[in-house]
């Protein structure tokens, strides 16, 4: 308990009226300074560690020490003979409790505040907002561990499905274009959709595409845009969905497929002469663009005989021909 005893001589002389909410806070702040200075001079005479002891018991640097004394973390008491400042048992607890909030996801900023601002319903609703941010965050590597799995399955089913034909559904998507004819999408849409998709990779993923026109109507048809894709689920967490010029693509039958090119040739549809075979075999018929999924670049080979490929996904879509 503080004996206290404060000289009015110091302080603007208080009128005599009922006081206004910006009076109350003046009071407030008088007191709270009052009351830190009374807690400094108590502890003076607690104070007996150097800044290298308390640094050696928490195990940290003593830098970190100087810096959390700078920013009003602990409150060092007198100096030694030796000018040397002496902290507090006091001292190291506030460190493990700031230790405390920085594990919650507090910076030094927000901890300074709640040391020496916030009221219990303001701790509360720091809480709150802290709890909301690490879920988001949480769910975000949750998300990213699911994409990670999903690309190590991916790989490794290489050998079932290269250059052989299977009938899937391909999944929705939501598609923002990154490039046409090899030139970048350099508009502010086009630089957010990149933004979104690096934050959600390996979720996101680069989608090349043969247009239906240039294979029915081009002799060697070629891609010639490639979109940044998300499936519909992610793209709805990521707020890829709501960019303005995003489109949604519906599931649809398709042909699917993995092959792979020499990693500096052009995704030709001549590399998937195979499954028009299939389709021809099967009386089947394109319908629509054909989709090609980036997987990963490889090398193969042995020694200096290592070459580079990209391995894609192919999803064909189709119908039963008109008979």
């Amino acid at each position: 308990m503080y004996n206290v005893n404060i000289d009015l001589h110091f302080y603007p002389a208080i009128p005599l009226v009922p006081p206004t909410t910006e009076m109350i806070k003046w009071l407030i702040k008088i007191l709270k300074g009052w009351l830190r200075r009374m807690e400094q001079k108590d502890r003076k005479f607690m104070a007996a560690y150097r800044i290298g002891e308390v640094a050696n018991m928490l195990g940290m640097h003593p830098q970190t020490i100087r810096y959390y004394d700078k920013v009003g973390i602990v409150l060092p008491g007198e100096k030694n003979h030796k000018n040397e400042r002496l902290y507090a048992s006091y001292d190291v607890y506030m460190i493990m409790i700031r230790k405390q909030y920085q594990n919650m996801g507090f910076s030094i900023e927000e901890t300074e505040k709640i040391f020496n601002e916030n009221d219990i319903k303001d701790l509360a609703e720091s809480l709150g907002n802290k709890i909301a941010e690490n879920e988001k965050d949480l769910l975000k590597k949750q998300y990213c561990l699911e994409g990670m799995k999903q690309l190590k399955e991916l790989v490794e089913s290489i050998p079932v499905f290269y250059k052989r034909c299977f009938y899937r559904v391909r999944p929705p998507r939501w598609h923002h274009l990154h490039l046409r004819e090899d030139i970048l999408e350099n508009t502010g849409n086009g630089t957010l959709a990149r933004k979104i998709g690096m934050e959600a990779m390996p979720l996101c993923r680069h989608t090349l595409g043969i247009k239906q026109s240039d294979i029915e109507t081009k002799e060697h048809p070629v891609s010639t845009y490639c979109d940044l894709t998300l499936e519909k689920r992610y793209a709805e967490f990521y707020g890829f969905d709501q960019i303005s010029t995003s489109f949604f693509v519906e599931p649809q039958p398709c042909i699917y497929t993995i092959f792979k090119v020499d990693s500096y040739d052009s995704v030709k549809w001549s590399y998937l002469e195979y499954v028009e075979q299939f389709m021809t075999t099967n009386r089947l018929e394109l319908n629509g663009d054909v989709q090609l999924v980036t997987i990963a670049n490889t090398f193969e080979g042995a020694n200096d005989e290592r070459e580079r490929y990209r391995y894609f996904e192919a999803w064909v879509p189709f119908k039963n021909k008109v008979q």
